[in-house]
């Protein structure tokens, strides 16, 4: 295990990467302080937009407004020591947060990036460059980094992930040797369950499943019983845009 999975493990108490719980979109200011509020929580994730002035502002795409930016977000985040992700709504985003971040200096949180970077099922035509990505990447100096690529996607019962869509999210991101966690459509999972476990080939790599969807009891029973607790992270909501925890209370304890 790379040393950015480890410092998550010793920074949260934890054991397994399955054990840290999550809070997804939280991008307005109500929801911020909701969250943290909740101490179980370990990770809030937030999606970075551009403004009509563009300006970075925690909002998801269509939407072009928000009464939260993303200066304040990762400031509060920062100061509760929470661990943070960051997930990249365009090209643009991408550049002003390393630029925000690069300003900064060092803290101690935990950092996820987060943008799709491929097209997957039912997906539209990805806005990111891979190459400009990674070279924007590796201005970030002295953080705990996990790199979270994607796939594009939409949701409908008749999708799955192919092989050639593996295959070119390995091909594109082979190069890199730091800690990367590939984000799978839980609702797809159960599909393609060999194939998409075959992502984690390295010490460095990890798999982080979330939904839009409600998740079936099939989707549930197949990410209890193959899915790798130790390398897999569960980003995953209720419609009401709740956490899900899927394994037993006890699980969850020692976080």
């Amino acid at each position: 295990m790379t040393r950015s999975y480890q410092f998550l493990l010793d920074y949260f108490h934890a054991t397994e990467l399955g054990q840290l719980r999550w809070a997804h979109r939280v991008n307005s200011s109500a929801r911020l302080t909701t969250t943290l509020q909740i101490s179980k929580i370990n990770i809030v994730e937030g999606d970075v937009s551009l403004d009509t002035s563009h300006n970075l502002i925690m909002a998801h795409p269509p939407k072009r407004e928000s009464d939260l930016t993303f200066t304040e977000w990762i400031t509060k985040l920062i100061a509760a020591k929470r661990g943070i992700k960051i997930d990249l709504k365009s090209p643009q985003a991408l550049e002003g947060v390393i630029a925000r971040l690069t300003s900064w200096g060092s803290f101690s949180n935990p950092l996820f990036i987060n943008a799709d970077l491929c097209q997957g099922p039912g997906g539209r035509t990805p806005l990111f460059n891979t190459k400009e990505f990674f070279s924007q990447i590796a201005k970030l100096k002295g953080l705990s980094l996990v790199v979270s690529v994607g796939w594009t996607t939409s949701f409908s019962p008749s999708y799955s992930y192919t092989k050639q869509m593996i295959d070119e999210m390995i091909n594109l991101t082979s190069h890199y040797k730091g800690a990367i966690s590939y984000c799978i459509r839980s609702s797809y999972y159960f599909k393609q369950v060999k194939m998409i476990n075959s992502l984690i080939r390295e010490k460095n790599h990890s798999l982080t499943f979330w939904n839009n969807e409600k998740l079936t009891p099939q989707v549930i029973k197949a990410l209890v019983k193959f899915s790798n607790r130790k390398r897999c992270f569960y980003d995953l909501i209720n419609s009401r845009m709740q956490p899900v925890d899927i394994f037993p209370p006890e699980y969850y304890t020692t976080v």
